[in-house]
């Protein structure tokens, strides 16, 4: 190589260099967008919850808070930082501890309980509770409800309502931006910080316990009758004692309930059941639970009288269903699901008994039960084969798939549709193409149930399964099972609904512009703005135009105003004008690109190793270049001819 071609050499390297550099970069940046489309692992675990609870560690020791960061499998004691007996604690599910001392302290973590700070009020707390923005609010002794802000002021939000600032206010609960307060005979509700509250008819019993499940539906303990329950905060009461113990000459004290947060319609009580009229005996009967919202209850595995104690609270193991721990004066009494009574239930005559054994069953993910819930899905009653299928899918046996599919064609139609449901629930990817029959073949219920299921599995074949009933240019009721389970999969099935609105049938294409209105994803943004600019169908644009308006994303903005302007059909026009209205005022503040280009990302994969290859060819031969130059005469001699 002489002195004239080194610095050639040099550049081509460098080249080769730059070349690879890039198409490496490209290839990390592609897959950190294809990444955005793939949904989060199904088998991730969620961290742990801090749990917290209160006993006496002797009879002779001051009552102390403990906490456990294992799911209740072992306890710590917290040291607080300033003197006075524990009254009552609250935490608000993530970080936010809360503890009331009898000398008036009220002590705030922010960090579960490794640091604290410290406020003194001239009232005494008897019940506490957090919103969702860190203001902590207190039920008092005779002095209504207060509120201690996250900035560190206390104000009370009874001191215009002479009725309940008086009042003591033994239980509090926060829920979807409502609070109530309960006093030993009544139920209030403020939505407005105190500015008004709203009185619950008279309770029959004294209220001894609060659950909430949400604004409405309200479940109290009473201190001799067991369970009422409300669905409008308390305005009207009915009772849900069924199976407490309840009966004439004994009475039912409820000392705690508890909602399971995964599932709403589980509640859990601490029961004590009372004897005599004259004098009264109490004995601890130990912890029930109910899986159908109060209509019926059944009692937990555990001590039972005598060895079960007077219950304060339940601690609720979390990840394990129907396992409670019922925190006692002495410490914790351990309670779980009673499999097998719940499957001796399911032989029951009483359909209702073999209905709460399958739900029982299932909430406990039984192994053990899966071939008594297989049988259960042929059991007579609608109502059975349903809570049967759900149990099923709650225990996601792999062992059991084989016969669920073998189900899906058995000749009863509720054995059908609970296999269906099932297989859903457990996300077998070999269930599409018989639910795909079911969807496109079958009839009534039969066409939501495998639309659901097809939903729930959610891979890109069950969704294609879903996006082909969209080919029914009328609104038949196929075509209504498929929107429905195309709005539930949601973001999943943009990437392929985007391709229908490409289809040489309008109806296709306004059946998919339709769907990803129902879906709202603004990753459909970019194909339906096209389609509304593009489509020859002026039933395919207005149906465009009204899924960017269900959308409202600000991009659609300048293709909206022109189509309102420029479109031919007044009904396009028209839904353009409808659509603007609905879009967000504010720009997107995020980068919106990398979420729509995801699925187009993810499905072309393949290209993106081509794009590696292409680099790393090019730089190898940048890199080598010409093995031997010309010669210098034979050069001159190519010129000259």
């Amino acid at each position: 190589m002489n002195h004239r071609q080194r610095p050639v050499r040099t550049i081509r390297v460098l080249l080769s260099i730059l070349l690879v550099l890039t198409g490496l970069s490209v290839v990390w940046a592609w897959g950190q967008v294809a990444r955005l489309a793939e949904p989060p692992p199904a088998n991730e675990e969620p961290a742990v919850p801090v749990l917290y609870a209160a006993w006496k560690a002797a009879d002779a020791e001051p009552l102390t808070l403990y906490r456990s960061t294992d799911g209740g499998a072992t306890w710590e004691a917290l040291t607080l930082p300033t003197d006075g007996g524990l009254v009552t604690w609250a935490d608000d599910g993530r970080t936010r501890l809360a503890v009331a001392l009898d000398n008036g302290s009220v002590l705030r973590s922010e960090d579960q309980g490794l640091s604290w700070s410290s406020t003194r009020l001239p009232l005494s707390a008897l019940s506490l509770t957090w919103d969702g923005e860190g203001n902590l609010y207190l039920g008092t002794v005779g002095r209504g409800v207060y509120r201690l802000s996250a900035d560190g002021s206390v104000a009370s939000l009874t001191a215009q309502h002479p009725e309940l600032a008086s009042a003591t206010v033994r239980h509090l609960s926060w829920v979807e931006g409502r609070l109530f307060a309960a006093t030993p005979i009544l139920l209030y509700a403020t939505d407005d910080l105190g500015r008004s509250w709203v009185r619950s008819s008279p309770v029959p019993e004294q209220i001894s316990a609060l659950a909430t499940v949400s604004k409405d539906w309200v479940f109290i303990g009473t201190e001799v009758a067991g369970v009422y329950r409300s669905n409008d905060a308390g305005q009207t009461w009915e009772m849900a004692s069924d199976g407490l113990g309840l009966a004439a000459g004994q009475m039912v004290r409820v000392s705690a309930l508890r909602v399971d947060p995964q599932a709403p319609e589980v509640l859990y009580a601490a029961v004590d059941h009372l004897l005599g009229s004259t004098q009264v005996h109490a004995s601890a009967a130990g912890v029930f639970v109910t899986v159908d919202g109060g209509a019926s209850w059944l009692p937990l595995a555990g001590p039972s009288f005598p060895e079960a104690r007077p219950t304060a609270e339940l601690v609720l193991a979390p990840g394990r269903p129907l396992h409670v721990q019922a925190v006692t004066a002495a410490g914790l009494q351990a309670y779980a699901p009673d499999v097998q009574g719940a499957l001796a239930a399911l032989q029951s005559a009483d359909p209702e008994a073999r209905v709460t054994a399958a739900r029982m069953l299932g909430l406990a993910r039984a192994p053990e039960a899966g071939r008594a819930l297989l049988a259960a899905l042929a059991d007579p009653e609608p109502a059975v084969s349903l809570a049967a299928s759900e149990a099923l899918g709650r225990l996601n046996d792999p062992t059991m798939a084989s016969e669920l599919l073998r189900a899906l064609e058995h000749p009863s139609e509720s054995v059908r549709l609970g296999a269906a449901r099932a297989l859903g629930m457990m996300q077998v990817e070999a269930a599409v193409e018989p639910l795909r029959r079911m969807l496109l073949n079958g009839e009534g219920l039969a066409l939501t149930t495998a639309a659901q299921a097809l939903a729930q599995i959610g891979s890109p074949a069950a969704i294609e399964a879903l996006s082909a009933a969209l080919i029914d240019p009328e609104f038949t009721p196929r075509w209504h099972a498929a929107m429905a389970g195309l709005e539930s999969a949601g973001e999943s099935a943009v990437a392929s609904l985007t391709p229908l609105l490409r289809s040489e049938d309008g109806y296709v294409r306004r059946n998919a512009a339709q769907a990803l209105g129902w879906i709202g994803s603004p990753a459909a943004t970019n194909a339906l703005v096209r389609t509304l600019r593009t489509d020859r169908e002026a039933t395919v644009r207005e149906q465009a135009a009204w899924a960017l308006g269900e959308i409202g994303d600000p991009r659609a903005r300048a293709a909206l105003a022109r189509i309102q302007t420029r479109d031919a059909d007044p009904e396009v026009r028209l839904a353009a004008g409808r659509a603007l209205a609905r879009l967000r005022s504010e720009p997107v503040t995020t980068a919106r690109w990398p979420a729509t280009w995801a699925p187009t990302l993810n499905q072309l994969q393949a290209m993106r190793w081509l794009v590696l290859a292409l680099s790393l060819l090019g730089a190898a031969w940048l890199a080598r270049g010409q093995k031997q130059p010309l010669p210098i005469p034979l050069l001159q001699r190519v010129r000259r001819r």
